[in-house]
């Protein structure tokens, strides 16, 4: 009777200790799947980064070409240019189709106080 119960007590001290190495297989487990899931979604995170600066990169160039090619124009024209001519170049770039998110490219000029009747008088 002694060896039956020793022999009870052991298989149930087996259990528990299969129950044990089960559990912590299962920690274990579930902590790499979970680490094989975070470095995914941050190499996805990172692709997704890396595609839109460059979207971004891609759209500012086009930009600064717009600006660099209004500067080339007025350069073009002795550093001064009409109302008139300026649409007329504004038009030839084709701002809305061309440059998305842009509604239009323009010039400030900068007049002195002292001739600002003239130069209204002068563009209207």
């Amino acid at each position: 009777m002694v060896k039956l119960r020793g022999a009870a007590a052991q298989i149930k001290n087996l259990h528990w200790v299969v129950v044990g190495l089960s559990l912590l297989l299962t920690i274990t487990a579930w902590q790499f799947s979970a680490q094989i899931a975070d470095a995914r979604a941050e190499d996805q995170f990172d692709q997704r980064v890396q595609q839109l600066n460059g979207l971004l990169m891609d759209r500012m160039q086009k930009y600064e070409l717009a600006l660099l090619s209004g500067v080339g124009t007025i350069r073009a024209n002795g550093g001064d240019i009409s109302r008139t001519q300026w649409q007329r170049f504004a038009e030839s770039l084709a701002v809305q189709d061309r440059l998305p998110g842009v509604s239009g490219i323009g010039v400030i000029k900068r007049v002195q106080e002292s001739n600002l009747e003239s130069y209204l008088a002068k563009e209207r």
